[in-house]
């Protein structure tokens, strides 16, 4: 089976903003688990480090608690991975990168206003940290500045245009503003544009980041975009919530199992409540192959409703006895009690 496509840029699938720190001194000898961690052992890197920060040596040098936060990172320590990125922070206060890292660790632990101080704190040292300009723009986006989140997508894809994240920021920010219209009673038609520019972003991502590690990203993104755009490009107008008097000849989708996703304690503790909407590729061969979102909560909320859009069962609309693919809206509510 085809793997689905889902339009949700994930903080997990940013790009390596963890990887490339702050260089060490051509003149400085490299501690040895700094190199484990830059080929990958990350348990030897954390035994090697760990120790070296109980030693006389090595317990002040910033760049040895900064890979010992990388390496806890990695091994989904976020917890002593912020203590040890704070550390690095009090040994070496103006190093842009060991800001960027401590704000996208809290940017993914839910602690959006301090992402963003660490974040404006890296970009203030160095204004071409792209890594504080990405961690800037997601604030921007989990906020509805949308504005602002696309100017910081820009000057991130003017400093690197061959990374996808720039381009994968630009096209979540265009779908945003669709979804923006749609929820405001838009049809998707009025503004398919949008999607179409959000095509047109990314094909100039794929062409530049061909060389990236992570450029499969953009070329999954974008057969989902192009999907959407195609349907809706289509002659014939349709409606989004499915709720019109279907034409002769048509049998509506039906939904046989529609799972609800589950709660995060980052949105619990922080008392997040609201509504997801995303619309849904219900393809003609049972399957829902892509989704788009059109709006989000955060706090990890987004990707599990997606989840459970992917595990909708259903039997497709047909046409004449024949099952056709069809869009619809499916939101998904998140309530605190």
């Amino acid at each position: 089976m085809k793997k689905a496509k889902n339009i949700v840029l994930t903080i997990t699938c940013a790009f390596l903003l963890m990887a490339g720190a702050a260089s060490v001194d051509a003149q400085q000898t490299v501690h040895p688990g700094i190199v484990l961690y830059q080929q990958g052992k990350n348990d030897e890197a954390m035994r090697s480090l760990e120790a070296a920060i109980r030693s006389k040596e090595y317990r002040d040098d910033a760049e040895v608690w900064n890979t010992l936060g990388l390496v806890y990172f990695k091994k989904d320590d976020q917890k002593q991975a912020r203590k040890a990125l704070e550390k690095a922070i009090k040994l070496a206060p103006n190093i842009a990168a060991y800001h960027a890292n401590l704000g996208y660790v809290l940017l993914l632990t839910g602690k959006v206003e301090n992402a963003q101080s660490e974040a404006g704190t890296a970009s203030r040292l160095d204004p071409r940290n792209t890594n504080a300009l990405f961690i800037l723009a997601r604030v921007d986006l989990a906020n509805g500045d949308l504005d602002a989140a696309e100017d910081h997508a820009k000057r991130l894809i003017a400093i690197n245009p061959a990374v996808p994240e720039g381009y994968l920021l630009r096209s979540n920010i265009l779908v945003t503003r669709l979804g923006k219209s749609v929820t405001a009673g838009w049809d998707v038609r009025d503004e398919i544009g949008l999607l179409k520019q959000a095509r047109d972003v990314l094909a100039e991502g794929a062409e530049k980041c061909r060389s990236h590690p992570n450029h499969r990203a953009i070329d999954d993104e974008a057969e989902a975009i192009s999907a959407f755009y195609d349907h809706f490009a289509r002659e014939k107008p349709e409606k989004l919530s499915g709720a019109d008097t279907p034409e002769p000849g048509v049998t509506p989708l039906k939904i046989l199992n529609k799972p609800h996703p589950t709660y995060t304690n980052a949105a619990r503790s922080r008392g997040i409540s609201g509504v997801i909407k995303l619309a849904v590729m219900f393809s003609a061969d049972g399957q829902i192959k892509y989704t788009l979102l059109l709006n989000q909560l955060g706090y990890g909320l987004d990707e599990l409703a997606v989840r459970a859009a992917m595990g909708i069962k259903f039997v497709p609309q047909t046409k004449d006895g024949k099952p056709v693919s069809v869009v619809r809206m499916v939101e998904y509510s998140f309530q605190v009690y």
